[in-house]
C-alpha cells in the first residue's frame, strides 16, 4: 500500500486535498482550505485538528490515535463517516463535530465544554452509529442526534459511562440533545419538591435531555449501576422535571439486576428541556441521598462540622478535608459511615487546629468499594478576634485571663479600659504558637461593672468586652 504524508498545517487549499490510500500526520494539522477523505482511505491524526476551512463530504475513516490529550477545534464544523478513538489520554472537543457513519470507541473518552453546550458537542446525523463504550470510553459532555432512528446516547461523567436511550423518532429531521451529570440535581432541581407517587428521587446523578428541533414524543430509558442504590426494579420509574417539580414518567421495563440495568418510562415522553433521573415509588430503593446539608463554623476555639444523610447505600466512612485555597485539600480526620440506612443521620466532627484567616472544608464520602463523592465546600474565616477569648466571662478581679489559639507566635499588647474609658492594665506579653492562656493581674481591685480589654500584635488589633462581678 502505498503511503502519503503532508507538513501538519494544510493552508489555503484551491480545491480540495483528496486522501486515497492512508495518510499519516505529526503535531498538528490546520485546515483553512477544502479536506476531503475519500472512500475507503484512511487519516491518522496524532495531534490536534483546527479546522477552519471546509472538512466535510466525506467518505473514508479518521484515527485519533495521539499519545497525549488531543484537542479538535476551529470555526468550522468538522464531518467524520467513521471517526475512531484510539487514545488513552482522549479528546478535548472545543467545536461541534459531525459523525454521518460511526463513532468507535477504541480506547479514551471525548470530553466537551458543558458550558459551551451549543457549540460543542459531538452530533450523530441520520443513521449514525456508535460502539464501543465503557466508563473509560465515553462522551464525558453533550452529544447530539439527528434523525428518526433509535439512540443511545454514549454519555458518561467522572468515570462513568451512563448511557441514555430514545425510542426512533417519527421524522428524520428531529433533534434531541443529551449529556449526563454525575452530581447532586438538588438544588437546582428540588428534590423535595414531587408529585405523590413518587417516594423520591436520585441525589446522586441526572440527565439533561432537550428536544431541540421537532414534535416527536419518544420513550426514555435510564441506566443504573451499583452505587446508584437500587434494590427493587418493579418499584423504579422515570423521573422527569417539570419546571417545578419531579413528575413521574412511570416504569415500562427494566433490565439487568441491581447493581447494572435499565428502567424505561411507560410511555413517549411529552416535554423536555430538563432533567431526568432515576426515581422510586417505594421505600425499597434506597437511591442513596447524600449531603442533605453541610456547615462549617467556628465556635470556642474550635471549627466545628455537621452534615446530614437522609440515606445511604455501602457507605464505609466519611473522610474530613480541609484547605488553605479551596483547590489542595489536607485530610485531618475520618468518621465511620452508616452502610446501609433508610433513615436520616446527623454527623459531627471538629477541627482544634484551624488555620488563621480564611480556610475551606469539604467532606469525602467512600463506599466499601472505594468510588467517592464530594460535598460541597465551606469556607470559614478566622480572625485574630475569633481566636482570643475572656475566661471566665463574667470574671473577678483576682481571676481574669485571656485565652489565645495562635498559628504563630509573638508579642501582644493588652490594655484593660473601664466603662468610662479610663486605663486600669497595660501589659505586653509573649505567646507561642498553639493555645496561650495570660492570667491578667491589675495593680488595683476592679470594681464590679464592665471592661473592655484591647489586644494588639503586630497589625492585628482585637477588642472583647468582659464583666468583673
Amino acid at each position: 500500500m502505498a503511503l502519503y504524508s503532508f507538513r501538519p498545517w494544510v493552508y489555503g487549499l484551491a480545491c480540495c486535498l483528496s486522501i486515497s490510500p492512508a495518510v499519516h500526520a505529526q503535531d498538528e494539522i490546520r485546515n483553512s482550505g477544502n479536506l476531503r477523505i475519500h472512500s475507503g482511505a484512511n487519516m491518522a491524526v496524532y495531534g490536534d485538528l483546527t479546522n477552519n476551512g471546509t472538512f466535510t463530504s466525506n467518505s473514508g475513516t479518521i484515527y485519533y490515535v495521539g499519545s497525549a490529550l488531543q484537542t479538535i477545534d476551529g470555526s468550522n464544523t468538522p464531518d467524520a463517516n467513521n471517526f475512531i478513538i484510539n487514545n488513552s489520554n482522549g479528546i478535548q472537543l472545543d467545536v461541534e463535530y459531525q459523525i454521518s457513519g460511526s463513532l468507535t470507541f477504541t480506547d479514551g473518552i471525548i470530553t466537551t465544554n458543558r458550558a459551551n453546550s451549543a457549540t460543542e458537542f459531538v452530533n450523530f446525523l441520520d443513521n449514525a452509529t456508535v460502539s464501543g463504550m465503557a466508563d473509560d470510553k465515553h462522551v464525558d459532555g453533550v452529544v447530539r442526534k439527528t434523525g428518526d432512528d433509535a439512540f443511545t446516547f454514549p454519555v458518561g461523567d467522572g468515570g462513568r459511562y451512563m448511557p441514555l436511550t430514545i425510542t426512533a423518532p417519527s421524522v428524520a429531521t428531529d433533534i434531541f440533545t443529551a449529556q449526563y451529570i454525575y452530581s447532586d440535581p438538588d438544588p437546582t432541581y428540588d428534590a423535595t419538591s414531587r408529585e405523590g407517587t413518587l417516594y423520591n428521587v436520585s441525589r446522586v446523578e441526572y440527565w439533561l435531555m432537550d428536544r431541540t428541533n421537532g414534535s416527536s414524543d419518544v420513550t426514555v430509558t435510564l441506566s443504573f449501576v451499583t452505587s446508584s442504590g437500587v434494590l427493587d426494579l418493579p418499584d423504579l420509574v422515570v423521573a422527569r422535571w417539570d419546571g417545578t417539580k419531579w413528575v413521574d414518567e412511570g416504569n415500562g421495563g427494566t433490565t439487568g439486576d441491581k447493581d447494572d440495568g435499565t428502567v424505561a418510562s411507560a410511555a413517549a415522553v411529552t416535554s423536555f428541556g430538563s432533567a431526568f433521573a432515576i426515581g422510586t415509588i417505594t421505600s425499597d430503593n434506597p437511591l442513596p441521598i447524600q449531603w442533605l446539608d453541610f456547615i462549617a463554623y467556628y465556635q470556642d476555639h474550635d471549627v466545628k462540622l455537621n452534615w446530614t444523610t437522609a440515606t445511604e447505600i455501602n457507605n464505609d466512612h466519611f473522610t474530613i478535608e480541609r484547605s488553605r485555597d479551596g483547590v489542595l485539600f489536607e485530610e485531618i480526620g475520618t468518621v465511620r459511615g452508616k452502610g446501609n440506612s433508610s433513615t436520616i443521620s446527623r454527623y459531627a466532627s471538629a477541627d482544634p487546629e484551624p488555620y488563621k484567616g480564611e480556610s475551606y472544608y469539604r467532606i469525602k464520602q467512600t463506599d466499601y468499594d472505594g468510588t467517592y463523592t464530594y460535598s460541597a465546600i465551606r469556607p470559614v474565616n478566622i480572625g485574630l478576634e475569633q481566636l482570643a477569648d475572656i475566661v471566665p466571662n463574667p470574671a473577678t478581679s483576682d481571676n481574669i485571663s485571656l485565652q489565645i489559639a495562635s498559628d504563630h507566635s509573638g508579642d501582644m499588647r493588652i490594655t484593660v479600659f473601664d466603662a468610662g474609658g479610663r486605663l486600669v492594665y497595660d501589659n505586653t506579653v509573649a505567646f507561642e504558637n498553639g493555645r496561650f492562656r495570660y492570667a491578667i493581674q491589675p495593680e488595683r481591685v476592679l470594681s464590679p461593672g464592665l471592661y473592655t480589654l484591647v489586644g494588639q500584635s503586630g497589625q492585628n488589633l482585637f477588642q472583647k468586652k468582659f464583666m468583673i462581678r
